[in-house]
């Protein structure tokens, strides 16, 4: 652990273990391995659980956050089970807070993932519930399934996003034209990241890699932000994407041709 993780983690448990509306503290992630297993980058991942009446005093209440420095930026986000605050401060150290109650964890069998596992350290605990969560081991993380339609609405949406792109440049709104166009590039880059999740069973992923030679690919996509740029971008976004697609589902069939013919004869627009 590096010094500043250190410091700022002696003023957490200082901060929340005498609340007694906290009953119980776990540090996990990089932090709780030790100096091998985190970075001077490596941020704080605490597990928070308070009392049930209590919960909105933590989230999405910020200002209790604010007394461990000057917040620069945060990030929260919550399901049935849990709230998350992903706090960055202005000299960015960053904390994220998981914070639940008593009574939702006493159902973390139910939980679609669990953010802790084996090697998380309990800071201080006043609940035999929290005691027994954080030490079952190293539960089973369950990434949610992406269902046949989930992806094939994907697909529709990429087409639309590439015909309406299209239709945009022949129209000279060359602005909404490279905002679909940059769309597509995130798309692709969105059925990367379902792809290597698939693959390595997890969407946790510390150390980076898989994944970057898509990146080498996609930089085919990058053209001049002229109307002929675009519409060679899209055409180029379109190719990686068929290609992603294709290895996501062996249903999948390429259908781009209709699409180019179109690009086609808009640059033929273009050249009147």
């Amino acid at each position: 652990m590096q010094p500043w993780q250190a410091d700022l983690l002696d003023k957490l448990v200082s901060y929340f273990e005498p609340n007694q509306d906290v009953l119980g503290l776990l540090l996990f992630g990089s932090c709780s391995g030790g100096e091998n297993h985190c970075d001077h980058w490596s941020d704080i991942d605490l597990l928070v659980v308070v009392k049930n009446e209590r919960l909105e005093s933590f989230f999405p209440a910020i200002e209790w956050i604010r007394s461990f420095g000057g917040l620069y930026t945060y990030d929260q986000s919550s399901d049935e089970f849990k709230c998350t605050t992903r706090a960055c401060f202005e000299d960015f150290r960053r904390v994220d807070f998981v914070i639940t109650t008593e009574e939702k964890l006493a159902n973390i069998d139910e939980w679609s993932s669990v953010p802790f596992a084996s090697g998380a350290r309990t800071l201080f605990s006043r609940s035999q519930i929290f005691a027994n969560a954080s030490q079952q081991g190293n539960p089973q993380r369950k990434l949610p399934p992406i269902l046949e339609d989930q992806f094939l609405e994907m697909v529709r949406k990429f087409r639309f996003k590439s015909m309406l792109a299209v239709y945009k440049v022949v129209r000279n709104d060359l602005l909404i034209a490279l905002h679909l166009s940059l769309d597509l590039i995130r798309d692709c880059s969105v059925l990367g990241m379902m792809l290597r999740d698939r693959k390595t069973g997890t969407n946790i992923h510390k150390e980076g890699g898989q994944g970057n030679q898509l990146v080498a690919q996609l930089q085919i996509t990058q053209k001049p932000f002229t109307p002929l740029g675009i519409l060679n971008s899209i055409k180029e976004s379109n190719q990686a994407f068929d290609g992603l697609a294709c290895e996501w589902s062996s249903d999948y069939h390429e259908n781009r041709q209709m699409l180019f013919e179109w690009i086609e004869k808009a640059k033929v627009e273009l050249r009147r």
